[in-house]
């Protein structure tokens, strides 16, 4: 039974198939995702992709751009509040779309640092792969998202929470 849903929106899904295309054998990229909370389910329809001081390396992606926060700020306040930091992608030009020991290190401090769940995507050259992370008590999960459906303004992910292989702390 899935239960937990994640709406994509069609023009983040199209931002991540044109990096799948290109990120073969190029620097890591990346940016935030930007979207709201809708009781237990996640919207995404926004997105920032690298700034020019950003540092980008074959096996890393480090965001330095303060355009990643402005973004994110302009959207909290052009929607009253509910438009919001969700989480972040990055591409794995070399691999698959899988998180390294780094990538589940990094996003299990910013899920414990926001107290909320947050939404991470991994893109590389064979596909892409959106992780739902969440904390209960001392407890935090990472697990990956499935496709439910393609909609009218973008993609449907489901959570199927008794069987997903997560990684947790």
């Amino acid at each position: 039974m899935v239960n937990k849903w994640v709406l994509i929106s069609y023009s983040v899904v199209s931002m991540f198939e044109f990096e799948q295309r290109k990120c073969q054998g190029q620097f890591e990229s990346g940016g935030i995702l930007v979207g709201a909370y809708r009781g237990p389910h996640i919207e995404i329809f926004s997105f920032t992709t690298p700034g020019p001081k950003d540092l980008r390396q074959a096996y890393s992606f480090v965001k330095r751009d303060p355009s990643h926060q402005s973004t994110a700020t302009n959207a909290w306040k052009q929607s009253r509040g509910k438009a919001t930091y969700l989480g972040e992608w990055h591409t794995h030009p070399l691999g698959a779309p899988e998180p390294s020991a780094i990538d589940r290190h990094t996003w299990l401090d910013i899920t414990a640092t926001s107290k909320r769940i947050m939404i991470f995507a991994i893109v590389a050259p064979f596909g892409w792969r959106i992780y739902w992370c969440d904390k209960k008590g001392l407890r935090t999960t990472i697990a990956p998202m499935d496709v439910v459906e393609h909609g009218q303004t973008g993609i449907v992910l489901g959570l199927q929470e008794t069987l997903f292989r997560s990684w947790s702390r």
